[in-house]
């Protein structure tokens, strides 16, 4: 990071720091990136992605580890259709272990471009983080979804366990639009998988 980036960054999460409390602070780090975005060539996304099919639930099997999903086991997010413009946009996880309650945070989240390839989330109705559709699998069993900073990444599947050839192939996605695929690291989605090699 240079120096301005650097003192950008400094300057945006001390502003930060003094509007909001702990619980908004952590959601709206997510945005700093646009504070200090590296110099990454565009991240290239799917062709077209049917929000009709989009909607659902997807469970969160892989991710790059950052503050608010890490430690997080059985991790999921539902879109929902919302009446008007829009999704719900509902996170479900526990923490550490499985025998933890369920948390739930609910946002929403629209389509910013006409291939519905790019998305903004908004939580606390003004905390915003946009992502894109990196790759979607033609069934849309599994989809990839990114963050132009390739500080954020994700691996979604309609079922609790994907496939290790499938995973995979996620992975290679991933390289080719830039990532360290050694950031990653699968998210428990059943008791079996706590403490596996690979896993958070």
């Amino acid at each position: 990071m240079n120096t301005y980036s650097y003192i950008t960054s400094l300057t945006c999460a001390r502003a930060i720091k003094r509007v909001f409390t702990l619980p908004c602070l952590l959601i709206f780090l997510l945005g700093l990136s646009a504070c200090a975005a590296k110099d990454y060539p565009a991240l290239e996304t799917a062709d077209y992605v049917d929000p009709e099919r989009f909607v659902g639930r997807w469970y969160v099997i892989a991710n790059i580890p950052y503050f608010a999903e890490r430690n997080k086991v059985g991790s999921q997010t539902i879109y929902q259709k919302r009446e008007g413009k829009g999704y719900d946009d509902i996170f479900v996880a526990r923490n550490k272990n499985f025998d933890n309650p369920e948390k739930r945070l609910k946002g929403s989240v629209v389509s910013l471009n006409d291939s519905n390839t790019s998305w903004k989330s908004t939580f606390y109705r003004f905390l915003n983080f946009t992502f894109h559709v990196v790759y979607i699998e033609d069934d849309y069993r599994y989809m990839l979804l990114g963050h132009p900073s390739r500080n954020y990444g994700w691996v979604m599947a309609r079922t609790n366990v994907l496939d290790e050839a499938d995973y995979q192939k996620a992975m290679s996605v991933f390289s080719d639009r830039g990532y360290e695929i050694g950031d990653f690291l699968k998210v428990p989605q059943i008791p079996e998988q706590l403490g596996q090699s690979g896993f958070q």
